[in-house]
């Protein structure tokens, strides 16, 4: 039987998604920069926007899921620091 042919594929109708995206970065310090890091290392800074429970609870109220907190690094110098992420969230159209 061939998928065209299945019973009820007549009303079958493919989901459909919303999504939404959350980023937010934080800076990074290398060496002697305006911020010092002990012996010259790296230093990371706090993030630039907190993304806290009230919100993530009040995304899910509205039919918003969190599907992935993405790390990203933007900077050469600096690898295995993450100075970026992305919070990715979808909901049914």
């Amino acid at each position: 039987m061939s998928a065209e042919n299945l019973p009820g594929k007549e009303n079958f109708e493919r989901q459909r998604w919303e999504y939404k995206f959350l980023e937010r970065s934080r800076e990074i310090k290398t060496g002697w920069g305006a911020i010092k890091a002990e012996l010259g290392g790296t230093h990371a800074l706090g993030w630039g926007k907190d993304i806290t429970f009230s919100m993530i609870e009040a995304l899910g109220e509205k039919g918003w899921e969190l599907m992935a907190v993405v790390p990203r690094s933007s900077l050469v110098n600096a690898a295995g620091f993450t100075s970026e992420e992305l919070w990715v969230f979808k909901r049914p159209k």
